[in-house]
């Protein structure tokens, strides 16, 4: 999950700096902020967190389910990957997006088919396409983005 969520977080912000989305926040303050006091940073407020860092708003990304699993038989592995996310501000703490913030933002999902090869080179395999497609798509959410625009080693859909 940690492992996820960090290069999920580092994948989000790369496209974002790419596409010159918004000023970002520098990576590194989070990884501090983390480092200083791991226990308090699970339980801290988006808010907190924001102001901890000194940023007005916050793209946060709850990764919900992240993994690769076989299925009853053990002979084949799929992947699948699911989060939800919304902007919040942080002076106020109130969702800026999406409008309607009960459902706690927007949810996506990715998954990576099944696949009998169950060797580690396939499973990392599968992990990073699973990682990077997700990644991809939250990125996606705050630019503009066609499907002609896709080149040649960017990530897939």
């Amino acid at each position: 999950g940690e492992f996820d969520a960090d290069e999920i977080a580092r994948n989000i912000g790369d496209e974002l700096k790419k596409h010159d989305v918004a000023p970002l926040i520098d990576p590194d303050k989070v990884t501090r902020v983390r480092d200083a006091d791991p226990a308090k940073f699970g339980t801290m407020a988006i808010t907190a967190l924001g102001r901890a860092v000194d940023a007005k708003q916050v793209v946060y990304v709850n990764l919900i389910e992240s993994g690769i699993e076989s299925d009853a038989s053990e002979s084949s592995l799929h992947g699948k990957a699911t989060a939800r996310v919304r902007v919040v501000e942080v002076k106020s703490g109130q969702t800026l997006w999406p409008l309607d913030s009960n459902t706690g933002g927007i949810e996506l999902s990715v998954e990576i088919p099944y696949s009998s090869r169950t060797d580690p080179v396939t499973v990392s395999a599968m992990h990073t396409a699973m990682v990077s497609r997700l990644s991809d798509s939250i990125a996606k959410l705050f630019y503009t983005w066609r499907p002609e625009d896709q080149h040649e080693g960017d990530a897939a859909e």
